[in-house]
């Protein structure tokens, strides 16, 4: 009789455990996740980095990549800036993404040139007063 009294405690506790794991979980993915990382964290480089980001030329060793998924927009953003970079580099990130097959074009609203493929943007950004390369990836 002790036994199945125990049973149920400890089947009741396993289901309040499993309850309370998945209200902690819904308002997780209600969160905004706004991340940054390099490619030694690699549980957010393979978890978060899109394909176009993974790929990329590293023209520089000093960067660092963010993520940001915006709570109750579909839109994400994988960005990799390049810190210290020779700023003859960026030739070599428009030739990456044309050969990827993105189609450039001019956005009049942000007036600057972009490439697009199906429903994902990506933007380069050069700074030169602080020797910046910015890489935008958007995905809808």
């Amino acid at each position: 009789m002790l036994e199945l009294r125990l049973n149920n405690i400890i089947r009741m506790c396993m289901v309040m455990l499993i309850l309370v794991i998945a209200i902690i979980l819904f308002f997780a993915s209600l969160a905004n996740v706004n991340l940054s990382y390099t490619k030694r964290n690699f549980i957010y480089y393979y978890a978060f980095t899109f394909n176009e980001i993974k790929d990329i030329p590293l023209i520089s060793d000093d960067y660092i990549i963010y993520y940001d998924s915006p709570d109750g927009n579909d839109t994400m953003t994988n960005e990799i800036v390049f810190s210290n970079v020779k700023l003859n580099r960026i030739p070599e990130l428009i030739k990456y993404t044309e050969n990827m097959g993105f189609i450039k074009y001019y956005d009049s609203y942000w007036k600057d040139e972009r490439w697009h493929k199906d429903n994902t943007i990506i933007s380069i950004k050069q700074n030169d007063t602080d020797r910046t390369i910015l890489f935008l990836v958007e995905k809808n």
